[in-house]
């Protein structure tokens, strides 16, 4: 439980730094747990973070009910700004799809002799496409 409550700790540290517009540091006691260590990107990152409590409606686990809805709420306190990863990688491969399409081009112009130039002619259309498709996909993305 002691790597739980490190996690609400560092989770209101990041919420209080968002809040606040101020870096709080995280004690590094709370980063020699592996729990904290392992969701820390979920806390301070761009990911869409979500926690489900369950609770007894049984009177003995009221107390456990409770400690539960007290850690929840701290935990609700944290906002990220989810932003959306896949135009950089996206972009990568826009960049690869183009250089490989100027190659395609570049050997067509070039002039390759019979059977082949179908090949090359059907590379340069594939090649076309995909940095089509690809730049509408990061158009999506940005």
């Amino acid at each position: 439980n002691l790597s739980l409550t490190a996690l609400s700790s560092a989770a209101e540290a990041a919420a209080d730094a968002r809040r606040t517009g101020k870096k709080r540091s995280i004690d590094s006691a709370m980063m020699g747990f592996v729990l904290t260590k392992l969701l820390m990107g979920s806390l301070t990152g761009s990911a869409v973070t979500a926690m489900i409590t369950c609770l007894s409606q049984a009177p003995r686990n009221g107390e456990e009910a409770y400690q539960s809805l007290c850690y929840s709420r701290g935990i609700s306190k944290l906002t990220n700004d989810p932003a959306p990863q896949p135009a950089k990688q996206l972009s990568a491969a826009l960049a690869g799809a183009r250089m490989s399409l100027a190659a395609s081009v570049a050997i067509v112009n070039k002039g390759v002799n019979g059977k082949y130039m179908a090949l090359r002619t059907a590379e340069v259309q594939k090649w076309t496409h995909t940095v089509q498709t690809l730049e509408a996909e990061v158009q999506k993305w940005t």
